[in-house]
This record gives C-alpha cells, structure tokens and sequence, in this order.
C-alpha cells in the first residue's frame, strides 16, 4: 500500500516482528509497538484512518477484550473509512492460543458502533492447511 503513494501505520506487540517488519519495510512504513485492545499508541496519534486491516489478529483476543477492541477500531476510522477484519477458523497445533471467531459477533459489535458489515467473504487457507478457512469481513458505517 506504500508503494501505492498510501501512508502506512503498522501495529506489531512482538519486539521480534516488529523489527523484521521494519527491515523489510524500511523508512515507506510507521511502526508502533502497540495492540488492541488498547491502541493507546495509536489512539495517542490523534489521527482517523481511511482503511483499518486487522489481519490474523481477532482470534487471539479474548472474547471479554474484543467489544474495547472493536470500539477503539471504529473510533479509529474516518467518516467513510473501511474496517477489515479476517477471521481464521480451525485449531492452532503450535500451542498458540485462540478463540472461537463468528461473522456474527462482528455484525453486532458493528450494530452496538452503528456500523454495519459491507461484505463477507470466505477463502481457503493459503497455506492449504485442510482444517483452517478464513472468512474477511468488512465493515463501514
């Protein structure tokens, strides 16, 4: 998206990735230590956002974080401004902890921010795992 002229702020809570993420993007991406649900970093920016992508992150959040969560996203975003939400669907087999994720969940949470979900859309799993599906949603007000 930099490269398309977009300014770019990512959000990384592992010192590792964040770092790595830094490499590969070098000076075209604004990297912050920060995380949902708090977003404090973030929030701190004073900005609105055009376009918000939470992509592989909605089911590590504890389903008691997710409604802060979703609230500080939606304050986040611009009068026309998009959220995108990927949902991953299937077990972690490396210890990695998570939580059961729903289209359904996300269209209330987006009633309770009077948004709405746009679209729904449903891929398999890149890595062609058999047991994970992904669905991404969008939403907007």
């Amino acid at each position: 998206m930099s490269e398309q002229g977009c300014e770019v702020i990512a959000l990384e809570p592992a010192a590792s990735l964040l770092e790595l993420g830094k490499v590969k993007t070098g000076d075209s991406v604004t990297w912050l230590d920060d995380s949902l649900p708090a977003l404090e970093k973030t929030t701190n920016l004073g900005l609105r956002f055009d376009l918000i992508l939470v992509s592989a992150v909605w089911m590590h959040l504890a389903t008691s974080h997710r409604e802060r969560a979703f609230r500080k996203l939606s304050n986040l975003l611009a009068p026309n401004g998009r959220l995108v939400i990927s949902l991953r669907h299937g077990e972690f087999t490396d210890g990695r902890k998570a939580y059961p994720v729903s289209v359904q969940e996300l269209e209330q949470l987006a009633k309770n921010s009077a948004l709405m979900v746009r679209h729904v859309s449903d891929s398999d799993d890149q890595l062609k795992r058999d047991d994970v599906h992904w669905q991404t949603v969008v939403v907007s007000k």
